[in-house]
């Protein structure tokens, strides 16, 4: 890993609080989550809940909104977070 993308991480993982009081009002309960870089993207993967489960993909810039999965079932979407962060995990 080059160094200037372990500072980006450090970086991205210290402003984890403060993305997650931006995405409280705008997302349901939030059970989880993890940076990722998605594409070409730093960001965040999400999963929050207010009727359903939902597994959400935002840019570190608040700018890209990906919504990749919704379900009514606790165990599938843990699965596919689980899939989601070591598909697109930042730290081999």
């Amino acid at each position: 890993m080059k160094i200037d993308e372990f500072k980006t991480i450090l970086e991205a993982i210290k402003n984890i609080a403060e993305l997650v009081k931006t995405l409280c009002p705008t997302f349901g309960f939030i059970h989880r989550t993890e940076p990722i870089k998605y594409g070409e993207e730093l960001g965040f993967l999400v999963w929050d809940y207010v009727l359903y489960n939902e597994i959400t993909f935002i840019s570190i810039d608040k700018k890209i909104v990906q919504r990749l999965f919704n379900s009514t079932s606790d165990k599938e979407t843990e699965e596919e977070f689980n899939k989601l962060v070591k598909q697109f995990k930042l730290i081999a």
